[in-house]
């Protein structure tokens, strides 16, 4: 059996063969031979099935499925949530206290702007730096190892933000969790 020379990025897709059978008609198999394989009549009974089943029936058959979905949606709407929230905490008196300066006009507490602006576009940037990142480790070691990769250091540098005791340290995790 000859080795096939990769040619795409996306060598990993199935293909659609076509098998002779001197006996029978040609089937169509879909997958790589000795990866996986299955004819189209056995990927349509399957789709059938799948589409049979009710609501819980689904849910109970593919629980692996339903936490995955889920553990991306709810990063994907806690990042949102963040970003968002993250300006609006430079109004509160306790916080513009503990992180802020002493402004002699208004005799109260501000957060100078160079850190303001530090902490509303540092979350951007650290996103751009961290696509370009992404991509590289997406290609070097699949999508699922990068994305878990992802939600660990996601968790780590949420506990700077969230033990970082200064204005400079919360601009960091804001960075780093951008």
């Amino acid at each position: 059996m000859e080795e096939k020379n990769p040619t795409t990025e996306h060598d990993d897709l199935p293909e659609l063969a076509v098998t002779h059978d001197p006996v029978k008609q040609p089937k169509y198999t879909i997958g790589r031979e000795g990866y996986w394989e299955a004819t189209l009549e056995d990927a349509q009974a399957a789709n059938f099935h799948e589409h049979s089943l009710g609501v819980w029936a689904a849910l109970k058959s593919y629980r692996m499925a339903v936490v995955w979905s889920l553990v991306i949606s709810m990063s994907i709407i806690m990042e949102g949530y963040d970003t968002a929230l993250i300006n609006s905490l430079y109004a509160y008196p306790s916080y513009s206290k503990r992180f802020g300066a002493l402004e002699p006009s208004t005799k109260t507490h501000q957060i100078p702007a160079k850190w303001q602006s530090a902490m509303s576009s540092g979350p951007q940037a650290g996103s751009i730096i961290g696509a370009l990142l992404n991509g590289y480790i997406i290609q070097r070691f699949g999508y699922r190892p990068a994305f878990t990769l992802g939600v660990v250091l996601m968790a780590a540098f949420a506990f700077v933000s969230f033990f970082g005791m200064s204005v400079e340290l919360q601009a960091a995790g804001q960075i780093l969790c951008g």
